[in-house]
């Protein structure tokens, strides 16, 4: 009984060693071929497993339904739901992108090479001009009629059933999209310029998007003009144009009509003025931002922001016109960054929304810009309702608005961007990102 007990632990002891020598040596070699000598099996592996694996975030846009992601080594990503980086999935087709822009239904991506690239849903067909509205585009498709494109911009306009898209190519030649201009729609969408004022869009050297009514551009002889358009049959009233200008006062004859039958809509080009020294600009719906060479910062300051929340103030009382005067201010934002005199910061970026608008420093701090209550009085303007005999109304306790800054607390940013309404994003020197709801957290106005 006893050697059969003996010889029984000998067996068992004898098997527990042949395992752990056979787990050993299984675990050696997995080792082995990981680190040192991969099979052909191991490589294919790791390519598969790199595809998943998300690199550095450069950039991010992120809206009610997804989050558009750019990464260090020009890919593109797609995150649905939650914020966890391993449900991001790579958007195939596009490689070495420089830029992503938010386009509504659908996104844009601008490559190296310089093609434009869009994906998503073409219910405005700013995809296809040519196909169903009702096509969606999961794989990105390479825009018509572009080429050698060095920079893009795209608007958003929430009031509006479209969005407005730029870009220029590396012979400075402006090209647009989706702006209200011909009696056949369909040109409206198909990258061009209107004909008859085409010299007007030759030697563009920069696009500043706004996210309202009014686009800026720069030519290379440093002369600005924006682009305004709107539809009337979508807004009530006024449109929100605003009519800076830079040195004297401009003329009527800096208006150019852009319109090409359109119906129901206008469409121009305005000559700001000489931009010699503008470095930067930004327009939300109310006002627009220059930044300049000796490092100041200017908005302009006209009813279209003193009656931000009631723009149809803007007419006159009796005849019905609306006042566009005003002038610029200048923001002291580095007393708000409490900066001191040797060690001022300077604005390297500006993103717009709607209503608020962001600021990044090179040292990596943002700036929001808002609109605050300055007094509230009782303005007269014109009724302009047909229902109406009396044309002159008064709108009681109406909020007067200023402009003010406020300093974020995001750090080392290195890159922002918008759904040019009021979801803004920024990317840091690490890749990881900050979000803002402006609209959800109180921040568009006060």
């Amino acid at each position: 009984m006893n050697k059969k007990r003996v010889v029984l632990a000998v067996l068992i002891l004898s098997a527990i060693i042949i395992a752990l020598y056979g787990i050993g040596h299984i675990s050696f070699r997995v080792k082995e071929s990981e680190d040192t000598r991969p099979g052909e099996t191991d490589i294919a592996t790791k390519e598969s497993m790199s595809e998943n694996v998300m690199p550095q975030i450069v950039d991010i846009i992120i809206d009610e339904q997804k989050a558009t992601i750019l990464c260090e080594d020009g890919s593109v990503w797609r995150r649905l739901g939650t914020d966890d980086r391993k449900d991001a999935v790579k958007i195939s087709g596009l490689e070495n992108i420089t830029k992503i822009l938010y386009g509504g239904p659908a996104m844009y991506a601008l490559s190296e090479s310089g093609n434009v690239y869009a994906w998503g849903s073409n219910e405005w067909y700013q995809i296809k001009p040519q196909e169903d509205a009702g096509n969606k585009y999961e794989e990105p498709v390479l825009l018509a009629g572009l080429s050698d494109i060095i920079d893009i911009g795209v608007n958003v306009y929430p009031e509006d059933s479209r969005c407005r898209c730029f870009a220029i190519d590396n012979k400075g030649k402006l090209y647009l999209w989706g702006l209200h201009l011909y009696w056949d729609t369909m040109r409206d969408y198909e990258p061009g310029f209107p004909d008859r004022n085409s010299g007007l869009a030759e030697a563009v050297e920069r696009i500043f998007t706004g996210a309202g009514n009014n686009h800026y551009f720069v030519r290379e002889d440093k002369t600005i003009f924006s682009i305004m358009d709107a539809f009337y049959l979508e807004f009530q009233g006024l449109p929100v144009f605003i009519y800076p200008h830079i040195g004297e006062t401009t003329e009527d004859s800096a208006i150019v009509d852009l319109n090409e039958g359109a119906k129901f809509s206008a469409a121009m080009l305005y000559e700001v003025g000489n931009g010699e020294d503008v470095q930067l600009i930004g327009a939300d719906r109310y006002t627009v931002f220059l930044y300049k060479e000796d490092n100041t910062l200017w908005y302009w300051d006209s009813k279209t922001v003193e009656y931000h929340d009631y723009t149809e103030a803007l007419r006159a009382p009796e005849t019905g016109v609306a006042d566009y005067h005003g002038e610029w201010k200048e923001i002291d934002f580095k007393s708000i960054l409490g900066a001191g005199d040797r060690d001022i910061p300077k604005i390297v970026a500006i993103c717009a929304g709607t209503e608020n608008v962001l600021f990044l420093t090179d040292d990596g701090q943002v700036l929001i810009s808002r609109y605050e209550t300055r007094e509230v009085r009782d303005v007269e303007c014109y009724n302009y309702s047909i229902r109406e005999w009396n044309r002159v109304q008064v709108k009681y306790d109406l909020p007067i608005k200023t402009v003010v800054l406020k300093k974020l607390d995001w750090e080392n940013v290195v890159r922002i961007n918008t759904d040019g309404m009021s979801r803004f994003t920024a990317v840091d020197r690490n890749g990881e990102y900050y979000f803002l709801d402006s609209a959800s957290q109180g921040i568009t106005d006060e």
